[in-house]
């Protein structure tokens, strides 16, 4: 792990004297996604998005293939170059549909991503997202106390969701 050094650089370091930090920043691991997108919609989640989630930044290797992207909580499509809509950053918490004139691959580049993210789900359909990077068996992803409120699931994956 590297530790960037935020004081000033104009300050030298003496024995025994006292330093404050204002913060520490360390590095993040990264991770590498390669997404295969079908023709037609595509059910995903990013268990790990970059820094600048907005929807142009994320797509920008593939938005001429692109249709458009719906979420629960808005969509987007790209009109001449532009996107239009109400979805226009990402979520690594939310699930989307992704709509394709024909087949591409996504590649993003993300942060870390948090393995025990809390969800609040509501009473009905919910569209959420996997933070993991392995496929993993129900029984080990949902706690055991809510498992049985879920139907039609065996296993869930990342980025392709519930098989």
């Amino acid at each position: 792990t590297y530790y960037s050094n935020p004081l000033d650089n104009n300050i030298g370091w003496h024995n025994f004297a006292f330093y404050y930090l204002d913060y520490l920043q360390a590095s993040a691991n990264q991770y590498s996604i390669n997404l295969l997108l079908n023709n037609g919609s595509n059910l995903v989640s990013f268990y790990s998005l970059p820094e600048d989630k907005l929807v142009e930044n994320i797509f920008s290797n593939i938005s001429d293939n692109m249709i458009g992207i719906s979420g629960a909580a808005g969509a987007s499509m790209i009109i001449e170059n532009s996107w239009v809509g109400s979805l226009m950053e990402l979520s690594d918490q939310q699930g989307y549909w992704i709509t394709m004139h024909t087949s591409d691959t996504l590649s993003i580049t993300g942060d870390t991503f948090d393995p025990y993210q809390v969800y609040n789900l509501h009473t009905g359909y919910n569209l959420i997202s996997f933070p993991s990077e392995k496929t993993i068996d129900l029984s080990e992803g949902i706690p055991d106390l809510v498992e049985d409120s879920f139907y039609g699931v065996n296993k869930v994956s990342p980025i392709n969701g519930f098989c």
